[in-house]
């Protein structure tokens, strides 16, 4: 075939190159409704145009934008080098693309994935193998780029027809720009990107990802698995009784050091921790693992290691091994409790990973308890942490079983909106006239009296969660143990490791003597040592080998830095790390003293050490080399979905909220399409364990076709979870009527009552139910 050009000038305008792009992005569009009827023909996707094939023109047009900005400079250089050399080198460049993308579209409609950064995987006989046998038929490849090689060189031709068009439209590329810039903010799934942007996009991933750890042939499979120490220096420090101790954590949001201890920088606003603090073992020097809330958990549950963003963001379940899972394992009930949505950071989905027996957040409250004030969008955060502490002294326990309860509290956090704030505030006036402090940090503090009176809020609750304890009969053999989650960020630092700086308190009745403790520790050394302490006095059960990150928390009361503690800037920025008496921040090293201010220094080793931990952190957690399997305590089950599965849903969500998701599912189900419904709620609850409306919703559709033993399984199970949300029994009474079982009613009833639950759609099925009793 020869390349025909418009010989109207000494070389060819760019006003061809733009007629190149435009037969480039129209072969892509082809390509992709291509994709779309076969997934369609084949019972993959439920319909051609839909959103999806929608969402999917703008990928293919934003790259071929990107495409013609690439190729727009070699192609005005090489047309003034030679004539027609700039339009035959774009002409091949663009022939080659559309083949990878025939290739790459017909790989997609065969194995429902697309090809990625997976290729490197494959050796040349793997990947013949896999072209051959499984993924493309040659012939047929064959015979598709003869068909788009005519499809893009006819449609260029064609376009010189409307050549005025294209001169008004000259120069093109800058509106290709537009869409190309659009395209990188629009939500993009796999059936709906372009296949070879997708390859690229993966392959850049996967070689920015850090392997490093393959280079050494001689690493071990699971670098982080050790023997347990089981160190019993912890429990020397106890009167413990022959009870299982209860064991009970508060999670502080933004509880920094420097609001803790009578030498703290904002000495004054938590008047009871202070307090407490001379009461218990006290570690000054204590660090989180993250500058945010979001490492807190892994870190002091499971001393666990980071992930790109976070150990609860990492996309599949690693085995573990965490205080939840041991005492659970050994006879304890485990429970968790925050005010707020759980969902936020993932942490519903850990939890269900960890087998929690209860989990109480904001959709478990009812009308009993007072919402935070709105802010300035009329959204409140969730319920305050003294609601939070009342909520779960009015929630039945188990008490035949020692406890295990982890608590977040989150009223130290911005907006910082509290209840009664203006007595809060007026109380913040009033430390502040009586303060001794420097005029310098007076003035910090009343820059911020919000965040003054939020800690005095949040001290004011943990003193009436404590004192309302000591009215238990388990609080003799309770021990408390209270941390920061990081130290908040919007008060002045005195340098980047003070942001990491947060108190850590052991507290219990069983306290032979309060100790102020000066070396450092982390949120990394409290599993080993609470497990270390249960091992040895209560004989419990716990795997030889662990991969813990820490060690046993230490006790010296002068000052001793002998830890190795990775520090997250934020998500994907492990950048610093706390090395024995050093510290490493953005290419620089700092030497610590005793009251952790830093000099630079010099120390090669802690970089070494960082570059090690990252190389490690990202081969653990990316190939699930924490440890065997066989060493975790639970075996994480996740509903399996197949390519074909993945595909639908990907075609269905085009990127919706979760909430936008199931209002899909409920339209599917209302319309009959119960089967594809149910997939997607399988979907959202995988994802957001939490979501309780889809649980509902599969209840409903398994009450449908008639499964109602399967249907009240699930619907108790979220009256369990949500006691006080109206529509879990309603879908539950829905099931007993249909199925004549109106005598469980009282049962139900009586749960109901107990909580509270006001709604006049259930009344009106309690009234049904009993009258079909009376038939």
């Amino acid at each position: 075939m020869s390349i025909t050009t418009l010989n109207t000038n000494p070389d060819l305008s760019l006003k061809h190159y733009t007629r190149l792009l435009i037969a480039f992005a129209c072969v892509l569009l082809i390509l992709s409704l291509y994709q779309y009827i076969v997934l369609y023909n084949r019972g993959i996707i439920s319909s051609v145009f839909s959103i999806s094939f929608l969402l999917s023109i703008t990928h293919h047009v934003g790259f071929a934008a990107f495409v013609g900005l690439l190729l727009v400079a070699p192609y005005y250089y090489l047309e003034k080098s030679k004539y027609s050399r700039g339009y035959r080198f774009t002409f091949f460049i663009l022939i080659i693309l559309l083949a990878l993308e025939c290739f790459l579209v017909l790989y997609f409609t065969r194995a429902y994935i697309p090809l990625g950064a997976n290729i490197l995987n494959y050796g040349f006989l793997d990947l013949k193998t896999a072209i051959n046998s499984n993924v493309v038929v040659p012939f047929l490849f064959l015979l598709m780029f003869i068909i788009i090689v005519l499809l893009f060189y006819g449609l260029y031709l064609i376009t010189s027809k409307y050549y005025h068009y294209v001169n008004k439209m000259f120069p093109f590329t800058f509106f290709l720009l537009t869409v190309f810039v659009a395209s990188m903010f629009m939500s993009g799934q796999p059936i709906n990107q372009n296949k070879t942007q997708y390859l690229a996009v993966n392959l850049f991933e996967n070689f920015m990802e850090d392997d490093s750890y393959f280079d050494n042939k001689n690493n071990p499979p699971y670098p982080l698995l050790k023997t347990a120490k089981n160190d019993y220096s912890l429990g020397g420090n106890f009167n413990l009784s022959t009870k299982k101790p209860n064991i009970v954590i508060v999670m502080v949001n933004g509880l920094g050091k420097d609001f803790v201890g009578k030498e703290s920088v904002y000495n004054g606003f938590a008047p009871f921790l202070d307090s407490l603090a001379q009461k218990s073992l006290y570690w000054k020097n204590c660090f989180s693992t993250t500058a945010k809330s979001f490492g807190a958990l892994p870190a002091i549950i499971g001393s666990l290691p980071y992930g790109k963003q976070g150990f609860m963001s990492i996309p599949k379940p690693i085995n573990r091994l965490t205080l939840f899972g041991i005492l659970k394992n050994n006879g304890y009930a485990t429970a968790y409790l925050q005010g707020t949505n759980s969902s936020f950071n993932n942490v519903d989905n850990f939890l269900q990973q960890e087998q929690v027996d209860l989990v109480i957040d904001r959709s478990y409250f009812g009308a009993k308890y007072m919402l935070s004030p709105k802010d300035k969008a009329g959204e409140s955060i969730g319920y305050p942490d003294k609601e939070l502490f009342k909520k779960s002294f009015n929630t039945p326990r188990n008490n035949n079983k020692p406890k295990l309860e982890v608590y977040l509290t989150t009223s130290l956090k911005e907006p910082f909106l509290i209840p009664n704030k203006s007595n809060f505030i007026d109380k913040v006036t009033n430390i502040l006239a009586r303060s001794k402090a420097s005029e310098h940090i007076k003035k910090q503090q009343n820059n911020n009296k919000d965040v003054m009176a939020s800690i005095l809020y949040t001290d004011t609750s943990l003193k009436y969660f404590i004192e309302s304890y000591k009215n238990k009969e388990e609080f003799k053999n309770t021990i408390f143990i209270i941390t920061g989650t990081h130290r908040l960020l919007e008060l002045p630092v005195n340098n980047e490791l003070s942001k990491y700086n947060v108190p850590l308190l052991i507290y219990s009745p069983m306290l032979k003597a309060p100790k102020k403790i000066e070396s450092i520790t982390s949120h990394l050394d409290i599993t080993p040592s609470l497990t270390g302490l249960m091992v040895n006095k209560y004989k419990i059960s716990v795997p030889k080998k662990v991969a813990w990150l820490g060690e046993t928390l230490p006790l010296q009361t002068t000052f001793k830095a002998n830890r190795s503690v990775p520090l997250m800037r934020a998500k994907n920025q492990i950048e610093e790390y706390l090395y024995q008496n050093y510290f490493y921040s953005s290419g620089t090293t700092f030497k610590v003293d005793d009251n952790l201010y830093l000099t630079q220094s010099e120390n090669d080793s802690v970089y070494a050490a960082l570059k090690r931990f990252r190389s490690i952190n990202a081969y653990v957690t990316k190939y699930d080399k924490l440890l065997p399997q066989n060493l975790a305590v639970f075996n994480i089950k996740n509903i399996v979905f197949t390519e074909e599965d993945k595909i639908w849903i990907n075609s269905v969500l085009n990127g919706q909220s979760f909430d936008s998701a199931y209002k899909t599912a409920q339209k599917m189900a209302f319309n009959g399409k119960t089967e594809d419904a149910l997939r997607l709620c399988n979907y959202i609850i995988q994802e957001i364990p939490s979501h309780i409306d889809a649980k509902i919703l599969k209840g409903r559709i398994k009450s449908w076709s008639k499964n109602y033993d399967e249907a009240e399984k699930i619907l108790l199970k979220c009256i369990a979870t949500n006691p006080t949300y109206a529509d879990s029994y309603n879908a539950l009474l829905d099931v007993y009527f249909w199925s004549n079982q109106n005598n469980k009613i009282k049962e139900i009833e009586s749960i109901i009552i107990k909580n509270d639950v006001k709604d006049k759609s259930l009344s009106l099925k309690i009234e049904r139910a009993h009258t079909e009793l009376t038939k």
